[in-house]
């Protein structure tokens, strides 16, 4: 009997929650742009033109979108309880059909159209598509800070156009030892040259791996940050609208689920109040323990009155 320890990868399976390798695969499809492409043909916002069918492997783009739906209308956590968990777990729940029997016929053709019906309905099961991600030994959890690389550029160009490499590596806190005596309102000059040309050179592959791991995810293939020759770029304008639109239902959703707002704190805060909390039950504890030290029978001498 093998022991599922809660919150474990196999425990979540076990129960159909999601683990960051869903969460990663849902945060690149969401910046990728040929996933983006798609969304606008299949919203009707674009037509399926000569020169997107051209795009490399662009027909699995299309394929994939019809699996996993449109991203950009929901949350996460919807899309998982709503469709996400389907695609990368086998459905156990039973389903009731059911099947007309005309009794005029004999017994051997209603056998025979039973069968059938039997065959067709495991056919509709069998043809659900899935998910499966590939078994690599490429580090998930160093794509996070990658991700949130590409958010942060589109945030900032935003505001500034030109917004340089070197000063999103301080932004983003990208670990690096060339942002050491670096500051996002640092002047370039040739003291830090060396340092500004590292960095953008490190941020500019970190973008590009991105991209390619976005790409892949939108071909089915992920984890994967194999060279993708797709033509295209970020569309950094999009992602920064999509942000702000996700950040407002992630926001309406949190005010719905507490109308005093209490789950939209961080994580942090939410450490600090719990500690403050178990400090606090530490002293009413402590304080009950010395009460009940006392004598049952004990009464309490009258205090005296100052003359």
């Amino acid at each position: 009997m093998k022991l599922l320890i809660p919150h474990s990868k196999e425990w979540r399976i076990a129960n159909k929650l999601p683990t960051i390798q869903h969460e990663l695969f849902f945060d690149l499809l969401f910046i990728s742009p040929s996933y983006q492409l798609v969304h606008r043909i299949k919203s009707g916002q674009s037509k399926l033109t000569a020169d997107l069918k051209k795009i490399v492997d662009f027909d699995k783009v299309l394929e994939l979108y019809d699996i996993v739906g449109n991203l950009y209308e929901t949350t996460f956590d919807d899309w998982w309880m709503d469709k996400g968990q389907l695609i990368f777990f086998d459905d156990q729940t039973q389903h009731p059909i059911s099947f007309n029997i005309d009794l005029s016929k004999s017994t051997s053709i209603l056998q025979k159209e039973f069968l059938a019906f039997i065959d067709s309905e495991k056919k509709k099961l069998s043809s659900t598509k899935k998910i499966t991600f590939i078994a690599n030994k490429v580090r998930e959890t160093s794509l996070s800070p990658r991700i949130s690389l590409v958010h942060d550029l589109a945030n900032k160009r935003d505001k500034y156009p030109h917004y340089e490499y070197w000063r999103l590596a301080i932004f983003s806190s990208f670990q690096s030892k060339y942002t050491i005596g670096l500051k996002l309102d640092s002047k370039a000059n040739r003291s830090n040259l060396t340092n500004r040309i590292k960095l953008t050179e490190l941020i500019t592959k970190a973008l590009k791996d991105t991209f390619d791991f976005a790409e892949n995810a939108a071909r089915g293939r992920f984890p994967s940050n194999a060279p993708v020759s797709s033509g295209l770029s970020f569309n950094l304008p999009f992602i920064h609208e999509q942000d702000k639109l996700y950040f407002q239902r992630t926001r309406l959703k949190k005010s719905k689920k507490n109308p005093n707002g209490l789950d939209v704190l961080t994580q942090s805060q939410w450490k600090t109040i719990r500690k403050k909390a178990k400090v606090k039950n530490t002293v009413k504890v402590e304080s009950l323990n010395q009460k009940s030290d006392k004598p049952l029978n004990t009464v309490a001498s009258p205090k005296k009155i100052s003359q």
